[in-house]
């Protein structure tokens, strides 16, 4: 007999409290509630250079058009129905 555990996380906008950006730079993180989420221009770890924007400006306005349409559906008292993300909790290799 074989034994299969899975775990799943399942989770909607409502849950999310906090947006949290990571320099591929240096790899600092800034944290900001998903209210008061703003891309920054530049990295803010001390001693990085790292630029964020806008050389990829294409990039960046999608990344703040995602955060605030999550923030919309959050503060939205007349939707009538819940997104809800899955995610699982399993170690997977990538390929």
């Amino acid at each position: 007999m074989t034994l299969v555990k899975q775990t799943r996380h399942i989770f909607d906008l409502s849950d999310i409290k906090a947006v949290r950006f990571q320099c591929s730079g240096c790899g600092g993180e800034l944290v900001q509630t998903l209210g008061d989420a703003a891309i920054p221009t530049n990295c803010s770890s001390p001693g990085c250079t790292e630029r964020w924007a806008p050389e990829n400006v294409d990039t960046v306005s999608h990344n703040a058009a995602l955060i605030s349409h999550a923030n919309r559906l959050v503060v939205n008292p007349n939707q009538q129905y819940t997104i809800r993300f899955e995610i699982d909790g399993e170690d997977q290799p990538r390929s």
